[in-house]
């Protein structure tokens, strides 16, 4: 029998540790299943009102939110809708105020409720004390209470239901005129409705109970579904409305109501001077073509300009240069010859004097030694034609 080699100790004193540790991970920990609080998701999460909106699609009427209120068109609403008006931290502005009365005036029906706190007398409140038109006209004062419980709910009986619903009992309604309906609790009235023209006002102390977090409390959903059918008039479709800061008219909205024909006169004259600018009188002109100089001619002006400067140096080496290369491929071994020889060999080809050649080749010397000098007009053009005609003949 063979003993236990060294790799099996240090292989089973490691399974040991690990059981080890197994068992004393176990006995202290265990696998615990936490809900993470992450917020709405899809369109709830930038709708507060969807929940409401999807109970009253489920009930099998048409619903739509809309924010900011300036994209509900209240001219093409059908009569028998219904507006439910959430206002937030402003109350609804005079202008649409009237367009949504002279439509409640047609037979629609508008539930919404007022933030602003207001308890004077209505013969002592102006219009900038007020600051909510629907409570104005309606002669509706919100008051403030001071003795309500924490956490207490309104409880009462209406159309026939037992419900509890968690309003805000720390403000409260109050009027004057006569209502079709109201809600009184033990704190105060909750809800008043007023007959106007052909339709229905209901104003709530508050309409928080309609969000998404707090409409699956209590009786709040049921509550709801009892105001949009109230008197057993079932409505056609049923808007839900955000106000914000963009409640107030656009721009264009204004102007087209209040420069209408100013606009129109205008588009009109825009149409006649733009067709009359868009018309065309003849011919087209033909484009005229780019003036172009011929290459002598730039020559010349470089020449010219070189003469002016007291460079006619240049000019006459880069002459010379030009025959000495042709010179040195039809004749290279002249250019090792003495001078007085090599002008006798191009006074033979170019039937020109020696002297002359001679003279032309001392000029452009001198030029290369001193190259500021300045040669007559005589000498110049001789020399170059001299090495002119020696380029040719060659």
């Amino acid at each position: 029998m063979t003993k236990p080699s060294t790799s099996f100790w240090v292989y089973s004193i490691i399974f040991l540790f690990f059981g080890l540790f197994l068992i004393w991970f176990f006995r202290n920990y265990e696998y615990v299943t936490e809900d993470i609080y992450v917020g709405y998701q899809g369109k709830a999460r930038h709708n507060n009102l969807y929940a409401a909106q999807l109970l009253i699609e489920k009930m099998g009427i048409p619903s739509e939110t809309i924010r900011p209120v300036n994209k509900l068109h209240i001219e093409t609403l059908n009569t028998q809708d219904t507006i439910v008006l959430k206002q937030n931290d402003y109350a609804l502005a005079e202008f649409y105020t009237e367009r949504m009365l002279y439509w409640v005036s047609q037979g629609g029906h508008l539930i919404l409720n007022s933030s602003v706190l207001h308890s004077q007398e209505y013969e002592e409140a102006d219009d900038d004390e007020v600051g909510d038109y629907f409570l104005q006209r309606l002669q509706v004062l919100r008051q403030q209470n001071d003795n309500v419980e924490n956490n207490a709910t309104a409880k009462f009986n209406w159309q026939g239901y037992k419900l509890e619903v968690d309003l805000s009992l720390y403000y409260y309604l109050e009027s004057e005129n006569f209502t079709s309906d109201r809600i009184e609790t033990e704190y105060g009235t909750q809800l008043l409705s007023f007959v106007h023209g052909n339709g229905r006002v209901t104003i709530l102390s508050e309409l928080d109970f309609i969000k998404n977090d707090e409409i699956g409390d209590y009786d709040h959903a049921q509550f709801l579904w009892l105001l949009v059918n109230f008197d057993n008039r079932q409505p056609s479709k049923v808007w839900l409305v955000l106000t914000s800061g963009g409640q107030f008219p656009s721009f264009f909205e204004l102007l087209w109501k209040n420069m209408k024909w100013i606009l129109i006169s205008g588009g009109v004259w825009l149409v006649i001077w733009l067709w009359y600018v868009s018309r065309r009188f003849g011919f087209i002109l033909p484009v005229p073509e780019k003036s172009r100089r011929r290459l002598l001619e730039h020559v010349e002006a470089s020449g010219q300009f070189l003469w002016q400067q007291k460079q006619s140096h240049y000019l006459l080496h880069r002459v010379q240069q030009q025959t000495w290369q042709r010179l040195a491929i039809v004749h290279p071994q002249w250019l090792h010859l003495p001078q007085d020889q090599l002008c006798q060999h191009l006074a033979d080809i170019t039937q020109i004097q020696a002297l002359e050649i001679n003279h032309a080749l001392e000029l452009a010397q001198t030029s290369e030694q001193a190259v500021h000098i300045q040669f007559s007009e005589t000498d110049f053009t001789r020399a170059i034609q001299v090495f002119n005609m020696i380029r040719k003949v060659l």
